[in-house]
Order: C-alpha cells, then sequence, then structure tokens
C-alpha cells in the first residue's frame, strides 16, 4: 500500500498492510543530523504521514531549553516542573 493509502484505511476501520506510521517529535533528530529537506527526511525513514499544526507554532524553542509563554520549565524537550509543586500551591491555583 502507498502511504496515504495505508492511512485511509486506518481513519476507515479497514485494515491496512501494517499500522501507518508517523513521528511527531522528528525535527530535533533532523537537525542534529544536518537535514534540511524534511519531506525528504520523513519518506527516507519509512513514515507514513506528516503532522501539521493547526495554529501557527510558536518563535519560542523554549519548549526545548527554557520556560514557554505558560510558565512551565522545559529541559531537553521535556517538561520538568510546573505551576503547583505543593498542596499549598494547589490551593491556590
Amino acid at each position: 500500500m502507498k502511504p496515504r493509502e495505508r492511512v485511509q484505511a486506518a481513519l476507515h476501520r479497514d485494515i491496512p498492510d501494517r499500522v501507518p506510521r508517523f513521528e511527531v517529535w522528528i525535527d530535533a533528530l533532523l537537525t542534529e543530523l544536518g537535514q534540511t529537506d524534511t519531506a525528504s527526511a520523513h519518506a527516507h525513514l519509512g513514515q507514513d504521514s506528516i503532522m501539521l499544526p493547526s495554529q501557527t507554532p510558536a518563535t519560542s524553542n523554549a519548549w526545548q531549553n527554557g520556560v514557554d509563554e505558560w510558565g512551565r520549565v522545559w529541559t531537553d524537550g521535556h517538561y520538568t516542573n510546573g505551576m503547583v509543586d505543593t498542596e499549598a500551591d494547589l490551593e491556590q491555583y
């Protein structure tokens, strides 16, 4: 099956030849590998679809390291801290 057919079959609850593959967090890998043509890289990695945002993405890279616009702390792309650390914080929230 072609990627489009595979995804459509899965969406219609038919049985595709395999589970469709897609990766949301692939941009950092492509940057590390020095890839500039993301469409070709997705195809080369066997991805069946590319996730597109429903809104314009934030211009900040704080989600990788830093504090985003909601006050969440990120380290190496992982959410590591929040607004509520104690039960007292929860009561004030």
